[in-house]
């Protein structure tokens, strides 16, 4: 009991001493990586409208981000009580390591860290392969309605990753299995496009392979 009682009293002498500490460098922490996050999207929607490679953009957004995070790291490791020379030391040889991985592997794979090869970009245009609810080779269970909002789901988060969003929506193309299933999934797909694109085309031509019901392509632009 003695030595719980002396293990307990430690403890609270810790959070005594460095307790502000603790809460100031993780305010910093959190704050870091939103504000990191933020600039990366900024520079992103930037760099978008005067380079037409994606992938030279992705490299330039990845890289500034892994050095604003290695910043915000060291400013909150510091603020915690870390000796800053050997973090910084660390984190440079981690940066580097990561810019390098990123320079040479990303040019290969387009749409890291989403979906390889399910995205083209034409200059300001980008045209999205067809996306349905599967993920890997899973047999699918769930109805049109849930399928269709999962479908719509992965092609937002591809249409976020290269600047997009579903406003630059301009074309839709989507297969069903069933045509009997267009009212339920037309319902799914208003809450998405309450404004419908320029032109949205239905075919009831899919095959019913793995359960999948709905796939759905589009073309965007801005």
């Amino acid at each position: 009991m003695e030595n719980q009682f002396v293990k307990m009293q430690n403890i609270n002498a810790i959070v005594q001493t460095h307790g502000p500490k603790l809460i100031i460098g993780l305010v910093i922490l959190i704050l870091g990586i939103l504000l990191t996050k933020w600039i990366v999207k900024f520079l992103k929607n930037m760099l978008g409208k005067f380079i037409e490679k994606d992938s030279t953009v992705s490299i330039i957004c990845n890289s500034t981000g892994i050095i604003l995070l290695a910043f915000v790291i060291t400013a909150s490791g510091v603020e915690i009580g870390a000796k800053p020379g050997p973090m910084i030391s660390f984190l440079m040889i981690v940066c580097l390591v990561a810019i390098g991985i990123i320079i040479i592997f990303r040019p290969l794979m387009p749409t890291l860290p989403f979906k390889v090869g399910n995205t083209v970009k034409a200059g300001n245009i980008l045209f999205v392969s067809g996306q349905n609810a599967q993920k890997g080779n899973e047999q699918l269970t769930g109805d049109i309605t849930q399928q269709t909002n999962i479908a719509l789901h992965y092609l937002a988060t591809t249409l976020r990753s290269h600047g997009y969003g579903f406003k630059d929506v301009v074309d839709v193309t989507v297969a069903m299995a069933k045509q009997s299933d267009f009212a339920a999934f037309n319902k799914a797909y208003q809450h998405y496009f309450p404004n419908r694109p320029a032109r949205s085309t239905a075919l009831g031509v899919l095959h019913q392979d793995k359960g999948v019901l709905v796939e759905i392509s589009l073309v965007a632009y801005k």
